[in-house]
Formats: structure tokens, C-alpha cells, sequence
């Protein structure tokens, strides 16, 4: 008998010498473009003027972010004094050869639609994010975000190998290139031996990719069209590692007050986003956060929360009391046998987890805002059904 290979034993291909490029921290007036390269000695950008008959400027050189453990470096370029909702083209010289060009647009405060798309608790499984996009079309997003728990425990094997090519899945699949992902880390992010390293795979504005794992600040709030979103970091689940997270959490409270009383902030949706829920009909909520942040957020006029972590997709609505009953266990949570009664002061939307299929399955959120209009739409990944919907007006 001859021995045959199934398609599940059969060896990956390599990854390539590259990954991206891919954008990140998106603004009005800039954006950075990242690489993510095996082989690269030098690296630049060249941006095309939007002007024909102007002079193209000089190339903007790429800096260099080593990534330990790994033979991977991240290249990083910010774009300024861009066009607010003007369209750019780019392309990434790598060791003197130029790339294809690519466009992006920057973010439009101006705008009148803001459309853009929510994925969360992939966990590594990009068959699964393939079925959720075979119903998202392209159009319907102008840029991702990765809600938390999209890579599982990353791990060190093989060089990282695995977080290398979860990664190359994302910016593939999500036009990375022509659109920015942003990232929002989970509480799967947050475990594993390269999970520190995580973090030099993006780029925030306060993010110190040096910085110990729970001083890392991946959050971002920005003003795009007619909304205004913040993106917290809950950090682990219940009380793991409460000493580095808690502070994690009461570090962002008074950062939390600021944005919401921006400028920017004023006159738009004010949605929030993050990991782990801070109200939930079960104990998969982050009650340290609900305690330190809530009154912050009702204060700023939060319209709406949208969260993962549970893995089975719901939809809360606002002032209706959640009681959940509970013993000691998982021993590491925060609570003791009881009973724990709260009340959100905005809905919640939590999508769903990571297979294909069935009650955990995973879900692409999918906001379509203007000035007097909140629509989100959950689309499931076994049938792209639309699974709920939150409509608020004006």
C-alpha cells in the first residue's frame, strides 16, 4: 500500500520574507506604515504627491524595531502633513527595490457615514475568520479592529512562528495595506511567552513596545466622521495578576475623562470598545474595570459598549439590571459564592467566539454611523445570518 498524506498532515509553507505592509494609528493629518520583515536591510516609503505636476517628495526612512527571539524586524514609517480624508498613495522601497503602490485614505472628522468593522476571539483560527469574511463585503469597512483574543497564548515554538502567521492572515485578509487594523489586546494576548512582544507588531500613540507587559499602553480614541470611539485595555480576566492590572485599569480612568470631554468627543456617537465586557449576563465580565470606569462613562454620554471575550454573541440593552449567580470558581476570580446584580447605563453588543459554527461562532460586527444613526450589524460566520442588530437614532 502506498502511504498518502492528508491535507491536514501535509507541512505549512513557509512564511514569506515579508509581511505587509500594514497600516496603523490612523489621524486626519497622518499614518503610520509598518513592515514586517525576515531579510530587510534598509526600508523607506515613498509617497506619490496628490498633484501630478508636483515634485514626488523624498522617501520617508523607515525605522527599525527588532523583534527578540525572533529573525523578525518591524519597520515602521509616519506619514504627516496628510490631506484630512484625502486619499494617499504609497509604496514601501525594501533594500532599494519599490514595491506596488498602494492607497489609503486618512480618518475625516468631516465625514457624513463612518462604516467600519469589529472582529474579536479569533484565537488564531483564520478558517474561521475566512468564513465570517466570505459575508463582509469589502466595502462595507474602512478600517478593522481586532477586539482582543485574536492571537491564543502566544507562544515562542519555532521563532513565534505561529503569531508570524496569524499575523500575515490578518493584514491579507483584512487589506491591511489600503486600510487600517487596529489593535485592542486581550486577555489571551496578554498570556504566553511572547506575549511582551506582542505589542511591537503595532503602533499607538503612547505605546512603549519596551515597556513591561502591563505598562504597555495600546489604547487610542479618535474622532472619525460622525463618531467618536475609545479603545480600552481591561487586561487579564478576573483577578489574575491583579497587581500589574488593576493599576492597568486605574491608569486609563482619568485618561477615559479627558477623551470624553475632548473636543473632539463633542457632537458625535461616543462608543466604547473593549475586550472583556464590563457588563455581561454571566461571570465572563471584567467587574474591576465596570467599578473604576463606569461612572466615567456615564458621565461622558457613552451611547453604546461593545466587547468579546464571552464567546457566545449577545446584545444588552441599556438600565436593564443583569444578576449573575456565581460560586468561587475559577479559583482566580474576583468573586466569592454570591450574587452580583448591575445595571448597564448604555446596551452592550458582545460578539461571538472563535469556530465556525454553532453557539461560539465567530461574528464580525459591522457599524454603519452617521449624524443621526448608530446601526450595528452581527453577522455570523456559519451562515453570514444576521444574528442581532443595535439601531440607535437621534
Amino acid at each position: 500500500m502506498v502511504a498518502t498524506l492528508s491535507a491536514q498532515n501535509l507541512p505549512e509553507a513557509p512564511l514569506p520574507a515579508h509581511i505587509g505592509p500594514y497600516l496603523q494609528h490612523p489621524a486626519a493629518d497622518a499614518m503610520s506604515v509598518c513592515l514586517v520583515s525576515q531579510t530587510a536591510k534598509t526600508v523607506s516609503i515613498q509617497v506619490r504627491p496628490t498633484n501630478a505636476q508636483d515634485k514626488a517628495p523624498a522617501p520617508v526612512t523607515a525605522e527599525a524595531l527588532a523583534i527578540p527571539g525572533t529573525p523578525w524586524t518591524r519597520w515602521t514609517a509616519r506619514l504627516q502633513g496628510l490631506p484630512a480624508g484625502g486619499q494617499c498613495a504609497y509604496q514601501v522601497i525594501i533594500d532599494g527595490n519599490a514595491g506596488p503602490w498602494q492607497e489609503f485614505r486618512t480618518l475625516n472628522p468631516a465625514a457624513p457615514e463612518l462604516r467600519f468593522a469589529v472582529f474579536n476571539d479569533v484565537h488564531d483560527q483564520l478558517a474561521t475568520l475566512d468564513r465570517v469574511l466570505a459575508h463582509v463585503p469589502a466595502e462595507s469597512f474602512e478600517f478593522s479592529v481586532l477586539l482582543g483574543d485574536c492571537w491564543n497564548d502566544p507562544q515562542t515554538k519555532n521563532q513565534a512562528d505561529r503569531v508570524f502567521r496569524t499575523l500575515d492572515g490578518f493584514v491579507r485578509r483584512l487589506d491591511a495595506a489600503r486600510k487600517p487594523m487596529l489593535y485592542v489586546r486581550g486577555n489571551h494576548d496578554l498570556r504566553g511567552p511572547f506575549a511582551p512582544q506582542l505589542a511591537r507588531l503595532f503602533v499607538a500613540p503612547r505605546l512603549r513596545a519596551d515597556a513591561p507587559l502591563g505598562e504597555q499602553d495600546v489604547t487610542l480614541a479618535f474622532a472619525a466622521g460622525p463618531a467618536f470611539l475609545l479603545f480600552a485595555d481591561t487586561g487579564e480576566d478576573f483577578e489574575k495578576k491583579k497587581e500589574i492590572f488593576n493599576v492597568l485599569r486605574e491608569r486609563q480612568t482619568p485618561w477615559l475623562r479627558s477623551e470624553l470631554a475632548s473636543p473632539a468627543a463633542q457632537g458625535r456617537w461616543r462608543l466604547f470598545l473593549s475586550h472583556i465586557p464590563l457588563f455581561n449576563d454571566n461571570i465572563w465580565n471584567s467587574e474591576h474595570a465596570r467599578k473604576v470606569w463606569t461612572d466615567v462613562l456615564a458621565e461622558g454620554k457613552v451611547d453604546a459598549a461593545f466587547a468579546g471575550h464571552d464567546h457566545g454573541w449577545k446584545l444588552l440593552p441599556k438600565n436593564q439590571p443583569l444578576t449573575v449567580r456565581f460560586k468561587s470558581s475559577p479559583v482566580d476570580s474576583q468573586f466569592s459564592d454570591g450574587t452580583v446584580t448591575s445595571t448597564p447605563p448604555f446596551p452592550v453588543l458582545i460578539g461571538g467566539g472563535p469556530k465556525p459554527a454553532g453557539k461560539e461562532q465567530g461574528t464580525a460586527m459591522l457599524f454603519k454611523v452617521t449624524p443621526k444613526d448608530c446601526s450595528v450589524r452581527l453577522i455570523g460566520a456559519e451562515t453570514g445570518a444576521l444574528l442581532t442588530q443595535l439601531e440607535l437614532t437621534r
